[in-house]
């Protein structure tokens, strides 16, 4: 069986989700950009999804100090 590409989004941001609660920032930010980036191309950047994945991402960065990339991100998130 063949998953659909939302799962499949799900799926990694679930393994960067794991990565982060272990303190394991940069495997979480590479897999969280990936996710970003691909749920804004699928479906767009608007997208409840993709808002949760950008947000995801910035929580990411501010728990490694880089304040100023987090804030940025959230900005888009409020739009």
């Amino acid at each position: 069986m063949v998953r659909s590409i939302p799962t499949r989004f799900t799926s990694i941001n679930n393994l960067a989700s794991t990565y982060s609660k272990q303190g394991r920032w940069k495997k979480a930010e590479e897999l969280q950009v990936a996710v970003m980036e691909r749920r804004k191309r699928v479906l767009g950047e608007e997208h409840s999804d993709s808002l949760t994945s950008i947000g995801n991402l910035a929580l990411t960065y501010a728990k490694q100090g880089r304040l100023k990339d987090a804030e940025e991100l959230e900005m888009l998130v409020m739009g």
